[in-house]
């Protein structure tokens, strides 16, 4: 003979229901942690040479110091 349990309707809905705020509280933190990025334009002039310009290790460009 075999023991089965099955949940009732009101349990699955609770179920649910956490499984999906769950879901949506990790969206809205994902969400909050957008980032910012400023960019720099004084002293730039048209054409100009990346000076102090240099490839780092992983090959990104960094400033050269």
């Amino acid at each position: 003979m075999r023991d089965s349990k099955r949940l009732s309707g009101s349990t699955m809905r609770r179920i649910a229901a956490a499984w999906l705020g769950s879901v949506l509280i990790g969206l809205a933190a994902s969400a909050a942690q957008s980032q910012i990025i400023t960019e720099f334009t004084a002293g730039i002039t048209a054409n100009a040479p990346p000076d102090g310009i240099t490839a780092g290790p992983d090959g990104w460009r960094v400033p050269h110091r």
